[in-house]
């Protein structure tokens, strides 16, 4: 099977060195993942505010899921996603879930990660249904977000690696318009979901 990330790394590299300037953009006033500690740049130290936000939150808080979307986000960024990495995304799916319901956004944040680190880890076919739920609770409760683009982006590349190359496709334009509707700040989601078209023209 194709791996969507072997087609576009290049080219989601070199987008992606303008986009990350605009990335920090904070979270919106009363947003769900305002509780997502900041200022935190490596694995260790995400680690770190994940047992802090267990000691000063401790339960099913919102403080804790965020903790555990900002450790999970780096891993995959560094590449460094295992079993353990996926345990930690259900554990932070069932933690929004208690904490603000499965029409949150945190919850649907969860959802994401779930879909991508089943994505990374060659597990495609798992990861999809996970992946569909997350774009159907975004596109109703989040549209014209980040959060749906990232929901978008991440159905499109398990689509693209199953070999759907239409639903891939039909991915990828719902994570552009969204990129777009979210307006300024989102450079990364519209840069990830513009390499994804690009890769499809490559078949």
């Amino acid at each position: 099977m194709l791996i969507r990330g072997e087609w576009t790394h290049l080219a989601l590299a070199g987008l992606l060195s303008v986009a990350c300037a605009a990335q920090q953009t904070p979270a919106a006033p009363g947003s769900d993942n305002s509780s997502k500690p900041s200022q935190v740049k490596t694995i260790e130290e995400a680690r770190a505010a994940l047992t802090k936000a267990e000691a000063e939150h401790p339960g099913n808080t919102l403080e804790v899921a965020g903790a555990l979307d900002n450790l999970i986000e780096l891993e995959a960024d560094a590449e460094k996603v295992d079993d353990e990495t996926l345990n930690q995304a259900n554990r932070e799916a069932a933690v929004a879930e208690a904490a603000a319901g499965q029409q949150s956004e945190a919850y649907a944040t969860a959802l994401v990660n779930i879909a991508k680190v089943y994505s990374i880890l060659s597990r495609a076919g798992e990861g999809r249904p996970v992946a569909e739920r997350a774009f159907a609770l975004a596109q109703k409760k989040f549209p014209n977000t980040e959060l749906f683009s990232n929901a978008a982006n991440a159905l499109a590349d398990l689509c693209f690696t199953l070999g759907d190359y239409a639903g891939a496709l039909k991915g990828y334009d719902a994570a552009v318009e969204a990129a777009h509707g979210a307006g300024a700040g989102h450079e990364l989601a519209l840069a990830t979901a513009l390499s994804g078209r690009a890769a499809l023209k490559d078949l």
